[in-house]
């Protein structure tokens, strides 16, 4: 992976912690997990999907792609109701043409645009409900 796809990263994973109503745990890539019983909790992924010429010139432009997902973990027996509740501030907070920016140590500044935000059903996964939240992003260098 490329530092440009770093930068991305960043840029998303800085929103995300940014938004207010989420739970206050929030699981990077690479990260030990240890979760508390009954305490709702995330945990993200990164992936990214292509790496494109935008169009062809001499000096070509790319187009990066891929999906940031968001599973919104909640203590299991509680109903959807909260779990739903934290995937629409994460669909809220990063939905389709919202457009993030990051400015890396290099004083760069990235650009990232999200195409669409949305959910698929839960999944019981004992002592967890898991709603994942898939964000699919798109960016230019």
């Amino acid at each position: 992976m490329t530092a440009y796809y770093d930068d991305i990263r960043s840029a998303l994973e800085t929103r995300l912690s940014g938004l207010s109503g989420i739970p206050s745990v929030i699981t990077y890539e690479n990260m030990k997990l240890k979760p508390t019983t009954g305490t709702a909790f995330l945990q993200t992924y990164f992936v990214p999907t292509s790496r494109r010429r935008a169009y062809i010139s001499a000096t070509p432009q790319m187009r990066y792609e891929g999906l940031f997902i968001v599973n919104v973990h909640v203590p299991e027996n509680t109903g959807p109701g909260v779990a739903d509740d934290y995937a629409n501030i994460i669909i809220e907070g990063l939905d389709a043409n919202t457009q993030l920016s990051f400015t890396n140590p290099s004083a760069e500044t990235i650009y990232v645009s999200c195409d669409y935000a949305e959910r698929t059903n839960g999944i019981e996964e004992s002592p967890w409900y898991r709603v994942p939240v898939t964000i699919n992003w798109f960016s230019y260098k």
